[in-house]
């Protein structure tokens, strides 16, 4: 495959194992994950003030204290005005990027709210480097308080007057929006970029898989990872009802083409487009794309 040079520069600089320093964690995280993708969403009451919101997660008990406050920030033209949700990609914390390119949807009167991940920005633990997940159970603890949130916000908003509701999200935040708009039980409009139909080769075959503490997880560790990722695959859940859209990368080394065509497959009344380049100039130049799809979805 023809990757980008700037992802193989980027996984040479930053591609040092540091993921998982602590092993798996409990053994059932990825079932339990998996289990309760399907549960309603939470009736959530967040504490506003100004642009800013809280509430506690609806999956607090699996956060470590630091991170069992969920924090958004929500820009609006008018209360009633349509909404996005619009979740982290890997290692993003804070809202600074995603109000950048966010903002011109602002103007042209979608509302934009920006959900800060679980172990993110102001919700990391201080003993967590950086982004590295502890533990595979960590990793796993978050998706699902992700998946729990931006499907409580999702609700909340639709209660709040705004007349439609859309989800996305970039690489992982892409994922976790496919899989908030998959198991919700209404239409959820979503536009997913850099994203596959599974965080299980991600993980263990494209240039993220250098960065995981593989001597942490016991013999023969890469078979069992894939597995254990591949119980949240998007493929194990229904296409979502409303309409969606993927972006994709031509020359992406972190998630592979094959893998969107994949969800693109199983997506059906999925539009897909590709754009040049790769994942890690993508999360940067991605803002226009993704703002002509919401447009075009939410107008």
């Amino acid at each position: 495959m023809n990757v980008h040079w700037v992802d193989r520069f980027w996984a040479a600089v930053i591609g040092r194992p540091r993921m998982f320093p602590a092993g798996w964690g409990a053994h059932d995280a990825f079932a339990r994950l998996a289990s309760g993708l399907t549960d309603a969403p939470v009736a959530i009451a967040p504490t506003l003030v100004g642009e800013h919101g809280s509430f506690e997660s609806p999956l607090a008990a699996e956060l470590p204290p630091a991170a069992r406050t969920a924090q958004f920030r929500w820009i609006r033209p008018r209360d009633d005005a349509p909404t996005v949700v619009v979740l982290a990609a890997t290692g993003e914390h804070g809202f600074a990027r995603r109000a950048r390119w966010a903002a011109p949807l602002v103007h042209d009167g979608i509302g934009v709210v920006l959900l800060e991940n679980p172990r993110y920005g102001v919700r990391k633990p201080a003993e967590q480097a950086r982004s590295a997940m502890p533990t595979v159970e960590a990793g796993a603890a978050m998706a699902a308080a992700t998946v729990a949130e931006g499907k409580a916000l999702v609700h909340w908003l639709r209660n709040s007057g705004a007349r439609n509701v859309a989800i996305s999200g970039y690489s992982m935040g892409g994922a976790i929006a496919g899989l908030v708009a998959a198991t919700s039980p209404y239409e959820v409009p979503v536009v997913a970029a850099a994203t596959g139909i599974s965080p299980a080769p991600v993980y263990t075959q494209g240039f993220l898989s250098r960065q995981v503490m593989w001597d942490r997880l016991g013999e023969d560790p890469e078979p069992r990872l894939f597995a254990e990722f591949e119980r949240v695959s998007l493929a194990r859940q229904r296409p979502p009802p409303g309409p969606a859209v993927l972006l994709a990368y031509e020359h992406d080394g972190y998630v592979a083409p094959d893998d969107v065509r994949a969800l693109a497959a199983h997506w059906p009344h999925a539009e897909l487009t590709w754009l040049p380049g790769g994942h890690v100039c993508g999360a940067v130049t991605s803002g226009t794309a993704v703002r002509r799809a919401l447009l075009h979805l939410l107008t």
